[in-house]
């Protein structure tokens, strides 16, 4: 019997909520919320045998392609966020799909998450097929129907606001390129200080398009919406070639 075997098929994970993953406001910033995610689904992927390091010894890698998250509420300094994740199947082939849901200690929903991965070939980054034993892993019953993707078309206009950064060696992962939470940051970045402070975010769409190296510059661009109930839309592009890395569309609300 392999670990596969024995792994549960729907992953349960707790965390607790330290200073250093709070905003002013006192509560889990997003950033914070799409790390427990990443690490819970690390983990699972470990229990499943196609955790990040499994997949490098084949040179294979995971990668992450969409991530909508959907927040009613955001758990406060010293609370724990219960995690519940698993694989999903959606008849795709090269498709890794894998939901989540937030819980506070009291067992509520805070909010629920759902994601896209690819399974590359490490050296010539193209598309696998999923395992089929993978696929047949995969829960059901369980589906958290809000994968959004962002495209191109929702775009139009010129950015309001511009922002630079340069990529830094601690924004690196295991796949050698920009860790996924480091374009949330720099789009958060690119929208306005005051507006942040008085607002959270309850949508949260990102769709991954190219990678990011380390030492190169990219920009985060904000596209600022017409209207209070519209969303903020975001591109982050690498400079000077302007390759397109990833977009991202924000809603947020009055705290």
């Amino acid at each position: 019997m392999t670990t596969c075997d024995t792994a549960p098929r729907i992953w349960h994970e707790d965390f607790k909520i330290h200073s250093y993953e709070i905003g002013p406001s006192g509560s889990a910033t997003p950033q914070a919320m799409c790390r427990f995610l990443q690490e819970a689904a690390g983990n699972h992927a470990a229990k499943l045998d196609v955790s990040a390091e499994e997949m490098a010894r084949r040179e294979q890698m995971w990668v992450l392609s969409n991530l909508s998250v959907r927040m009613a509420k955001y758990p406060r300094w010293h609370e724990t966020v219960h995690i519940e994740t698993w694989p999903v199947f959606k008849g795709s082939s090269i498709r890794g799909y894998r939901d989540l849901i937030f819980r506070n200690e009291h067992g509520q929903e805070l909010g629920r998450a759902s994601s896209m991965w690819l399974l590359l070939n490490k050296e010539n980054r193209r598309p696998l097929k999923i395992p089929q034993w993978l696929i047949d892993v995969a829960s059901p019953g369980h589906n958290v129907e809000i994968l959004h993707e962002v495209k191109e078309k929702h775009f139009s206009g010129v950015p309001q606001v511009s922002q630079e950064f340069v990529i830094r060696a601690s924004d690196i992962d295991w796949n050698m390129h920009v860790n996924n939470v480091c374009y949330l940051e720099w789009a958060l970045e690119a929208v306005p200080a005051m507006f942040r402070l008085q607002s959270k975010i309850t949508e949260l769409d990102i769709s991954f398009v190219g990678e990011g190296k380390y030492g190169n510059s990219v920009i985060a661009e904000c596209f600022e919406p017409s209207a209070t109930n519209l969303p903020y839309l975001h591109k982050i592009v690498e400079k000077p070639s302007g390759k397109l890395l990833a977009m991202l569309r924000i809603l947020w609300q009055p705290k």
